[in-house]
């Protein structure tokens, strides 16, 4: 995903809910992590799903 929407200039705080190696959605359903990063405008996150699973992200700016 592109972050091209964020404001030029402005740095965000990004936390993600993500799965992990482990997660399937039929053996090991709720196996996710969290992990917090920085990110900018123009910035590209790479998102990598288990068969069934997902991928949030909360960003919000850095004060």
């Amino acid at each position: 995903m592109h972050l091209d929407f964020l404001e030029e200039g402005q740095d965000y705080e990004i936390t993600y809910y993500e799965d992990t190696e482990e997660t399937h959605c039929k053996t090991n359903p709720e196996a996710y992590r969290v992990r917090k990063g920085k990110v900018k405008k123009g910035d590209v996150v790479k998102a990598i799903m288990a068969p069934g699973g997902g991928h949030c992200m909360w960003i919000k700016p850095r004060i």
